[in-house]
């Protein structure tokens, strides 16, 4: 066991090799979110069986649309915590919308729990098109539904060429 004030050997290590070459830290992680992207999409992630559009879909900028949110919660409408004061974060989002912005349209998309990344990637890129959504809410530190897996930025990759939302 080492004490809180010695350096172990890996940080030393880690500490002489980003001297010597910059950002190490940051390339090495870099390197592995390609790769675990690169596996996500071999195994079906993404929006491989979403059509690609010649153009966004949506027929005019964002601002020349009525306002249409939609929320992709952690825990939606079929948690227990979804409700006022249940400490559910996304339940307060969505409820916060409907008070601050009235004329626009608030919709909640829920993913199943356990449900995979090759699913719901395809039906949130449906929904969002097919809907004129103009904003999307979500938590992209991890999957809703799925604590410990993140696959955000393989999707957001793939819907920012179809989607001109936000």
């Amino acid at each position: 066991m080492t004490d809180l004030g010695k350096a172990t050997v890996r940080s030393r290590v880690g500490k002489m090799a980003s001297r010597i070459i910059p950002n190490l830290d940051e390339r090495a992680w870099r390197k592995t979110r390609v790769e675990l992207a690169a596996h996500w999409r071999r195994d079906g992630a993404g929006l491989s069986g979403v059509p690609r559009q010649s153009s966004l879909p949506m027929g005019g900028p964002v601002s020349s649309r009525p306002v249409h949110i939609v929320v992709v919660p952690m825990d939606g409408p079929t948690h227990e915590s979804w409700k006022p004061a249940g400490g559910n974060f996304f339940y307060e989002i969505q409820q916060a919308a409907r008070e601050f912005a009235p004329d626009a349209e608030i919709s909640i998309f829920s993913v199943e729990p356990g449900e995979q990344p090759s699913s719901w990637h395809g039906r949130l890129a449906h929904y969002l098109i097919e809907m004129g959504a103009t904003h999307l809410v979500a938590q992209v530190e991890t999957d809703p539904e799925r604590a410990g897996t993140w696959t955000w930025d393989v999707l957001w990759a793939d819907l920012a060429e179809q989607w001109d939302g936000v």
